[in-house]
């Protein structure tokens, strides 16, 4: 009899069974089991959702989770865990574009406690993070700030405050997938002047970094990248500025008479537009060598007084073509209408739509 249950016991702990039914329109049972252990034992009604966790199916489960979705942006979750060291733990989170908040309280025999955790984020390279924990080993604060230094690598300082850890810095730095953590005790019980220094120190040397070696280093790469392209397309975009330049010239006849229609109704007139990469003013002096004049080709594109380009690249439109290959590319027109003196600048892939009262700068022309 031994013998027949323990073979059958084996038997039964090969055997692979997927069972799924819907049960009331929103309920589903699921139970795998493999060579070793029952891996996930699932009941979810609606928008509950309940985990099982066992190490056989038939004994006794250890862990269990319920979960409910409350709002758009809300979980309620619910849990339990069985064994010597049983727990029961209830937590909220809520998780936004701007901020991620959880509430959590765990009752057990070793350690209980309520702990309520906040992270805002400012932008998708720099987020702070706040954490308040409470319960029989006493009230411990966590806080710090994680900021984005390139595209693969993070850089997060945390200040840690506890009865019975006291004050210590964790420099924290997240290499793609790896992850370096360096802990400093500053106090080994409560001090403010280690806090404050904890807080002061990081921010300082932070800034100075960046400001001394990292952009240093970012400018030196950027403008090593940019040289490299001009380099790389150099023939490229001698090839299309001949072409552009060989369009503008056919574009004489219908330019001067566009001009001339659009004066006799005081209507739209182009007096100067540039294509290309400018200067933080956006100045047309300092990089004539990244800016095309498009003065001709925008004014052939004017009609009834208006002139409407769509989203779309600018390199594509006729006469026009990239001067800086790789680069932020911008379209600066000055006009005039109703002999008023008009400008405004718009990016490669923004709607364009002239005359605008906004764009006005002066009043009418003598």
């Amino acid at each position: 009899m031994r013998w027949h249950r323990s073979n059958q016991k084996r038997l039964a702990t090969q055997k692979v069974v997927q069972r799924e039914a819907l049960i009331n329109d929103a309920a589903l049972f699921k139970a795998v089991r493999d060579e070793s252990q029952i891996n996930i034992f699932m009941v979810a009604t609606g928008k509950n959702k309940t985990v099982f966790d066992g190490t056989e199916l038939g004994n006794i489960i250890n862990n269990a989770l319920i979960s409910r979705q409350l709002t758009n942006h809300t979980t309620g979750y619910v849990t339990w865990t069985g064994g010597f060291l049983s727990s029961m733990s209830s937590m909220v989170v809520r998780n936004t574009e701007k901020y991620h908040a959880s509430a959590q309280l765990q009752l057990n025999l070793k350690n209980p406690f309520a702990m309520i955790a906040y992270t805002h984020k400012f932008n998708e390279d720099t987020k702070a993070k706040i954490r308040i924990k409470c319960g029989f080993l006493g009230l411990h604060l966590l806080y710090g700030c994680e900021h984005k230094v390139t595209s693969l690598s993070k850089l997060g300082a945390y200040i840690s405050i506890g009865n019975a850890s006291g004050v210590s810095l964790e420099i924290r730095l997240h290499r793609h997938t790896q992850t370096f953590n360096f802990p400093i005790l500053l106090s080994e019980v409560f001090s403010a002047s280690a806090v404050f220094y904890g807080t002061i120190t990081p921010i300082v040397v932070y800034f100075t970094v960046r400001a001394f070696v990292i952009r240093p280093i970012l400018k030196r790469q950027n403008e090593k990248n940019w040289k490299d392209n001009c380099e790389k397309f150099s023939k490229l975009v001698a090839e299309k500025k001949q072409e552009a330049l060989d369009a503008i010239s056919l574009m004489m006849d219908v330019y001067q008479r566009n001009v001339s229609q659009e004066e006799q109704r005081r209507g739209l007139i182009i007096t100067s537009a540039w294509y290309g990469k400018f200067t933080s003013d956006f100045s047309c002096n300092a990089t004539l060598s990244q800016l095309t004049n498009v003065t001709i080709p925008v004014q052939c594109l004017v009609r009834d007084s208006k002139l409407i380009l769509t989203d779309a690249t600018k390199s594509q439109l006729n006469g026009f073509y990239d001067p800086c290959p790789g680069e932020d590319k911008y379209l600066k027109i000055s006009y005039e209408f109703r002999d008023a003196v008009h400008e405004a600048v718009f990016s490669d892939t923004e709607h364009v739509r002239i005359p605008k009262q906004s764009h006005r700068i002066s009043t009418k022309i003598s």
